[in-house]
């Protein structure tokens, strides 16, 4: 699999410096051998309650939001919205994030993504600091929005302030908003983009950068946005990955490599293989 990746990471870069030796059918061909591999490996990992994979500790599904060492305040919030138990999603991808991995996360619309991002960002966040420490990019104004809604919502009890960063609303409130202080963003690629350049959205606390339905955004020409946002975050950074249709998979895997190439991590993949069965995969990118 590090082979594979290695591979990847080197046509990847080719691609992007527009490279003329760049070949695009074998990067299709090198997709294909890793879907391939992933699958073998996906599907030996639920014929095992509990394993190492290269000293990765396989993520074993948790299945109460009391298991999950949340802030008391959290587990209020949560239990007040109305949530009993965790999604077959949250079993797999909190704990993952929460512990401070690259996670990506696949699974079908309404299966409790957004809460999942809610949650594992007021788990994350410091309220003792009011500056923005978790930074969410979804595809759509409407998407933002109710993450923001959610979060600020799962979060009552911790006094969570969030704020959306969008389109389409008045960028003096955002700037407005931004400059009193807020812990968590939530937005889309061009307003956000807009207001770092302004210099209004001060980037140097932020820890965790989730990529909302990142498949979305990609397939919506998002790229070159979030990589201008992405760069002018801190190297210590966190993403994890939300994403909605496994065909997109790869471009998602290609953020992450280019990501991690350099210093080598260690990246959850938790995705659907059907309607009701999950896997967890550590990877280990060592370049």
């Amino acid at each position: 699999m590090e082979a594979l990746l290695s591979q990847f990471t080197f046509l990847s870069d080719q691609a992007l410096q527009g490279n003329k030796n760049f070949d695009p059918s074998a990067m299709e061909d090198l997709m294909k051998l890793f879907e391939i591999e992933s699958y073998k490996a996906w599907a030996a990992l639920e014929l095992v309650e509990e394993k190492q994979v290269k000293g990765a500790e396989i993520t074993m599904p948790i299945l109460s939001f009391d298991q999950m060492g949340l802030k008391d305040d959290l587990l209020r919030g949560i239990y007040n919205y109305g949530f009993e138990k965790p999604s077959a999603i949250q079993q797999r991808a909190v704990m993952p994030i929460i512990n401070g991995r690259d996670v990506i996360a696949q699974a079908q619309s309404g299966t409790g993504k957004t809460s999942m991002v809610a949650l594992t960002v007021c788990q994350v966040v410091d309220t003792a600091s009011r500056e923005v420490q978790a930074l969410i990019l979804s595809p759509t104004r409407e998407l933002a929005s109710q993450t923001e809604k959610v979060i600020r919502t799962i979060g009552d009890f911790m006094n969570i302030q969030a704020h959306a960063c969008i389109g389409g609303k008045s960028v003096g409130e955002d700037i407005r908003k931004l400059e009193n202080g807020v812990h968590v963003v939530s937005g889309t690629p061009g307003r956000v983009c807009d207001m770092i350049k302004r210099r209004t959205l001060r980037t140097r606390a932020i820890k965790l950068l989730i990529l909302n339905e990142s498949d979305e955004m990609l397939s919506r020409g998002f790229k070159d946005q979030i990589y201008d946002v992405y760069r002018h975050l801190p190297p210590e950074l966190q993403v994890p990955f939300s994403l909605s249709y496994r065909a997109l998979f790869k471009f998602v895997l290609f953020f992450v490599i280019r990501r991690t190439s350099s210093i080598g991590s260690l990246i959850t993949v938790v995705m659907f293989l059907g309607t009701t069965s999950l896997c967890c995969l550590p990877i280990f990118t060592q370049f």
